[in-house]
């Protein structure tokens, strides 16, 4: 049995076009996050990539052509899971003529592991930090809107429950 937490979102839900990793990547209850690539310039994330078991995935930002000076990857061991993720959310200027004073983004992230290792820092962490974790849940997949940045991002956990554990209905 699985349960399942949606977390906070993060950014700006106005902007670019709404993704949700577990639809564009036709995931099911059996896959786990692999990969998580990324790039970014000195003070804004660009793009996040999550590859999945099932070896899909979706870029997610930089729906534009420009160059992502810095570039990293994080790739999970077979028996590890990510269960903490620390959020930058801050005001950029970029070229949006409907936010002429700056717009509200993603600019960095960070991956914790089950096994006591964590992911570079992905973007900029000149923002406003917040951390998400459940206790007992593993990330499950993303979704949140983007375009040419990461103007919002949801973290979706799960966690595995016996059925032992879980209460029963008996009918006659």
């Amino acid at each position: 049995i699985l349960l399942i937490q949606s977390g906070d979102f993060y950014g700006n839900r106005g902007g670019g076009y709404e993704f949700n990793d577990a639809r564009d990547c036709q995931l099911t209850l059996y896959d786990k996050i692999v990969t998580i690539s990324a790039g970014w310039t000195s003070d804004t994330l660009d793009y996040v990539t999550f590859l999945y078991s099932n070896k899909r995935s979706m870029q997610r930002g930089r729906q534009t052509y420009r160059y992502s000076p810095y570039t990293s990857e994080f790739v999970l061991n077979p028996d590890e899971s990510i269960n903490r993720v620390t959020i930058y959310t801050n005001t950029r200027l970029i070229d949006n003529p409907f936010a002429p004073n700056g717009t509200f983004l993603v600019v960095g992230l960070r991956f914790y592991t089950d096994k006591e290792r964590s992911s570079e820092l992905f973007g900029s962490s000149n923002g406003t930090q917040m951390d998400e974790s459940f206790s007992n849940f593993t990330l499950a997949y993303i979704r949140g809107n983007a375009l040419g940045y990461i103007d919002a991002l949801q973290f979706i956990w799960y966690r595995k429950i016996s059925p032992s554990s879980a209460a029963t209905l008996l009918t006659n």
